[in-house]
């Protein structure tokens, strides 16, 4: 009984591998073209950012405990 290797693409990439690479270079296209379409997204995503990070600052700010007594 012979046991054959594994099929290996001869540059030794994965079909995992491949199918990442896909996947990325897909929504970065999507992205792009998104962008071209319509320019304002980028100002809605820089906004978005800037809320989401001030709204992580308040709530910690707001759920911060004093300090503790050693």
């Amino acid at each position: 009984m012979s046991t054959s290797p594994p099929l290996v693409p001869r540059d030794g990439r994965s079909p995992g591998w491949r199918l990442g690479m896909l996947v990325g270079g897909a929504v970065l296209g999507g992205i792009g073209y998104a962008i071209l379409r319509w320019p304002q997204i980028i100002v809605w995503a820089v906004a978005g950012a800037f809320f989401a990070v001030g709204a992580v600052l308040v709530l910690s700010a707001a759920f911060a405990r004093g300090r503790r007594s050693s």
